[in-house]
């Protein structure tokens, strides 16, 4: 039986846009799911109205549909992903793309720090800083690998599958075992036949291409590991405590105004407003 997700289409989610603009004169902010909402509406004007694309590639269709039409204050926000990292694509208007992801920006913000702070363990945080060591690059360089492997996946065709990951190949001192993480993709992905070796020489291959690891990393790899660390490394959290959606939940709350004014998508918000006087979207308060 097919999900209701598996039925939505670019033309479905523009023939909500269509049908919001005829009620209503409020920005419609075309995002990719409900944890993106969580993320903005606290920093966008209360009037915006949020429609869900379940998926990036959706919402791209949607917004290029909806300029064409044309319709008037719609705006399209995404995650930019591995975009531009081989090449660069065409600009798009009314659409804005979050460098990486949401949860790398709220990781690579003082929100991390507040994170800890509030869940970790002073005496473990503190023997960590005086070991010259810093848990923000821990978690980023414990996602590498992960980051490095959903590269290998795009350039095959997109044919591994990421999501349902356990993490179990992150270990409790947050290295990760390569060859234990191609094994249990693989196993996820259900691909039977593979040689484990050409595959770690591929990776291998990418990294020495020398992109920026935080180009690399994906968001919710690196909050599932903090849910990790904040059990063993870094704090002694219960499990139940730890996991990835509460991690995410706690990035939010400690994301201040200000980090989100002076990031570059406030920044752009902003330019799009400009732009735009007749659909206030961003809450400069």
């Amino acid at each position: 039986m097919k999900k209701m997700i598996d039925e939505i289409d670019e033309h479905t989610v523009v023939a909500e846009v269509v049908m919001l603009r005829a009620a209503s004169d409020s920005a419609i902010v075309i995002v990719e799911g409900g944890s993106d909402e969580k993320f903005l509406s606290p920093h966008l004007e209360e009037s915006c109205i949020f429609v869900f694309s379940f998926g990036k590639e959706r919402a791209i269709s949607a917004i290029v549909r909806t300029n064409a039409m044309p319709v008037a204050g719609v705006l399209c926000i995404v995650d930019q992903d591995y975009d531009g990292l081989f090449e660069d694509g065409p600009a798009i208007p009314n659409m804005i793309s979050v460098e990486n992801d949401v949860e790398t920006v709220l990781i690579r913000s003082p929100a991390f720090d507040r994170l800890l702070v509030e869940l970790g363990s002073k005496p473990k945080l503190t023997a960590i800083r005086e070991a010259g060591q810093d848990t923000r690059v821990l978690v980023r360089d414990a996602a590498k690998d992960i980051g490095l492997l959903r590269i290998y996946s795009r350039r095959i065709g997109n044919k591994l599958r990421f999501d349902g990951m356990k993490y179990q190949f992150v270990g409790k001192n947050l290295l990760c075992d390569r060859a234990e993480m191609i094994r249990s993709i693989m196993n996820l992905s259900k691909i039977g036949r593979y040689n484990n070796t050409e595959i770690e020489n591929e990776i291998e291959k990418i990294e020495a291409e020398g992109f920026d690891v935080w180009r690399i990393v994906n968001g919710h790899d690196m909050t599932a590991i903090i849910g990790k660390a904040l059990q063993f490394k870094f704090g002694n959290l219960l499990s139940g405590s730890a996991k990835p959606d509460e991690v995410e939940k706690h990035l939010r709350m400690a994301y201040a105004k200000n980090n989100f004014d002076d990031s570059n998508l406030g920044k752009n918000l902003k330019d799009w407003q400009e732009a735009n006087l007749d659909y206030p979207v961003y809450d400069a308060a």
